[in-house]
C-alpha cells in the first residue's frame, strides 16, 4: 500500500514544473511553456531529487544534465517539494430543469424527456431555486428542459430571473419561438441555445421524431438573428444521421458539434466507426498546449464536477446535467451552499480507475455521465492508453473492441 500511495502521487519541482507519477512512466507538466514531458520513472526521481537540494551519484547525474538540456529541470534545492494541489472547487453555472416534458422525442435525449407523465417545477420552487443560486454567488444561469418553453410559467419564470445574472440562456429544440418570443427575448437580455442536429430537414426530422421540427426551429434561429437576440446552435452527431450541406445556413453544425453521449437515452447504437474515432482518447490529444489553470483544477476536481450544478423540477440537486447517480441533496432540506458535498466537488482522477494511475490524469477531460457500464469510477470506454504498460492501443483496433 505504501508503494501504491508513492506511484500516485504528485510532486511540484517548481512553481512551474509539475511531476505527476504513473504506474508506468511518469510526466512532467511544463506549466510556464505549456508542454507535457513523458519520462522514466527513475527520470523523475532524479528531478525530485534535484529539486530537494539532494546528492546525486554519476548515473543520476547524467540524467539531469539530460533533463536540464531538454529544458525541464527547475531550481536545485529550493526549500520543501509539496504535493501540488489546485483552487478549491466553486460552481460557477447552475443548470435549472424546469421541466422533464417535452413536445418532440428525439433519439438521444440526455433527459429522457416525455411528451406526458413528466413534471413542471412549480414557480415558488423557481423562485426558491433561483435565491438559492443567487446567494451560492453563481451567476451563470441556464433554463432547460425537456422543452422549457413547454412550461405554463416560463414567461414568469424568464422575467423573474432577467437582469440578476452575467448570463442568462435558454437551451431550446426552437419549434415553439416565433416573432413575438424573440421580442420577448430580447427586452430580456436572455441569450439563447438552439439544438439543430443537420442541415437536412428530414435527417433533423429522424432524430427529433417530429414532423416539420426543422423548419420550424431554423425559422427560429433566422427570427432570433433578425432580432438581435444572441444565438448558438448545438449540434449532436449519431450514426446514419447525415449533417448534410450548409447551403448558406448562417449558422455551422460542424463547428464545436458533440458526440452523442451515452447516457439518458445515448446509447451505443447511436454511434459508428467514425464518431467513435472522435471520441477517442490518443496520445495526439497530448501534444496539444497544457493551460496551467485546466492543470491546477484537475488536480482539485474532476472536470465534470465542482463547477457546475443542476437543480432538477423536484429541487434535487445533481453536479450535472447528464448526472444522476450522485446527488447533493435537495433544496427542500437545505440550502444550495449547504448541501454541496466534498466528496463530489472534490472528486478528481485520483479516484478514477486506471486513471489513478496514469502520468496523463491532470491533462486529460473525460466525461463521468458517458459511460458503458454504468459506474461512477470506471476507466473512460474511448481511452486507449494502457498506464500499467505504457502502450497505447491502436485507434482501429479500438474501434472494433468497442463496437464489437
Amino acid at each position: 500500500m505504501a508503494g501504491e500511495r508513492r506511484m500516485r502521487k504528485t510532486v511540484a519541482l517548481s512553481k512551474d514544473l509539475l511531476l505527476v507519477k504513473g504506474a508506468h512512466k511518469h510526466c512532467i507538466y511544463d506549466l510556464a511553456g505549456g508542454k507535457l514531458f513523458r519520462v522514466t520513472a527513475a527520470a523523475g526521481e532524479v528531478a525530485v531529487k534535484h529539486a530537494r537540494g539532494m546528492a546525486l551519484d554519476e548515473d543520476e547525474t547524467a540524467v539531469r544534465d539530460e533533463l536540464a538540456a531538454a529544458g525541464i529541470l527547475g531550481p536545485a534545492g529550493k526549500g520543501p517539494v509539496r504535493k501540488r494541489t489546485g483552487p478549491a472547487a466553486k460552481p460557477s453555472f447552475a443548470w435549472l430543469v424546469i421541466t422533464d416534458r417535452c413536445n418532440l422525442r428525439c433519439l438521444h435525449c440526455y433527459e429522457d424527456a416525455k411528451a406526458a407523465g413528466g413534471r413542471d417545477m412549480s414557480f415558488a420552487d423557481f423562485e426558491h431555486a433561483v435565491a438559492e443560486v443567487k446567494a451560492a454567488g453563481i451567476e451563470r444561469l441556464q433554463l432547460i428542459g425537456g422543452e422549457p418553453m413547454a412550461h405554463p410559467d416560463f414567461r414568469r419564470m424568464v422575467e423573474r430571473v432577467a437582469g440578476q445574472f452575467t448570463f442568462f440562456e435558454v437551451f431550446t429544440n426552437g419549434t415553439l419561438i416565433d416573432k413575438s418570443w424573440c421580442e420577448f427575448f430580447k427586452a430580456h437580455g436572455v441569450h439563447v441555445a438552439v439544438s439543430v442536429y443537420s442541415y437536412d430537414a428530414a435527417e433533423h426530422d429522424r432524430v427529433t421524431k417530429g414532423a416539420g421540427s426543422h423548419a420550424r426551429t431554423t425559422t427560429a434561429v433566422a427570427l432570433l438573428a433578425e432580432h438581435g437576440v444572441p444565438c448558438r446552435t448545438a449540434c449532436i452527431r449519431m450514426a446514419g444521421i447525415a449533417l448534410g450541406e450548409k447551403n448558406g445556413a448562417a449558422y455551422d453544425l460542424a463547428e464545436g458539434s458533440d458526440v452523442v453521449r451515452l447516457t439518458g437515452r445515448g446509447n451505443l447504437g447511436l454511434l459508428d466507426a467514425e464518431l467513435v474515432r472522435r471520441r477517442l482518447t490518443t496520445k495526439e490529444m497530448f501534444r496539444w498546449p497544457l493551460e496551467r489553470k485546466t492543470v491546477e483544477r484537475a488536480l482539485a476536481r474532476h472536470n465534470c464536477f465542482g463547477r457546475d450544478v443542476c437543480i432538477s423540477p423536484a429541487l434535487e440537486v445533481y453536479p450535472c446535467i447528464m448526472e444522476r447517480r450522485i446527488s447533493h441533496g435537495s433544496l427542500r432540506e437545505a440550502g444550495l451552499k449547504a448541501l454541496l458535498k466534498r466528496e463530489i466537488c472534490a472528486m478528481n482522477k485520483d479516484k478514477v480507475a486506471v486513471c489513478r494511475d496514469c502520468e496523463f490524469r491532470y491533462a486529460c477531460h473525460d466525461c463521468r455521465p458517458d459511460t458503458l457500464d454504468g459506474e461512477l469510477t470506471a476507466k473512460p470506454w474511448y481511452c486507449t492508453y494502457d498506464p500499467y504498460s505504457g502502450e497505447w492501443e491502436d485507434a482501429d483496433a479500438a474501434v472494433k473492441r468497442i463496437l464489437g
